[in-house]
């Protein structure tokens, strides 16, 4: 069998064929697991999240960029690095975080509404 071949069978099977998990995703290894799977990273979800909330109020990329380097400077208890430096979060990094949380909230919306209303209605309710 073909490398190729077998990435393809290991990504349908929803296993991971090496490489980094996608911006907001991590790998876990479930207990007593083989195989690891793709989980949701709260915490760079909620980074990615702030970076859709500033760039849809009219911040640049690497404005961005700068204002998280202050924040996690702060939040860390290290000095503030100036514009040579950015770590994980850098300007390319924050415009494929920026694109990749649209396209989570797209798709989160779009589950959301193929839910029947009387069910989340029902749901929300807690008639279940």
């Amino acid at each position: 069998m073909r490398p190729t071949d077998l990435s393809v069978q290991l990504r349908r099977a929803g296993r991971p064929a090496g490489g980094r998990p996608p911006l907001g995703y991590r790998w876990r290894l479930p207990l007593g697991g083989r195989w690891k799977r793709l989980v949701p990273d709260l915490e760079d979800r909620r980074i990615m999240q702030e970076v859709v909330r500033q760039k849809d109020s009219g911040m640049s990329f690497r404005a961005i960029s700068d204002y998280l380097e202050r924040i996690m400077a702060l939040y860390e208890g290290r000095r503030y690095r100036s514009r040579g430096f950015r770590g994980k979060w850098g300007k390319s990094v924050i415009h494929r975080a920026y694109h990749a949380e649209k396209e989570i909230q797209a798709r989160e919306n779009a589950v959301e509404s193929e839910v029947p209303d009387g069910v989340a209605a029902e749901a929300a309710n807690g008639a279940c």
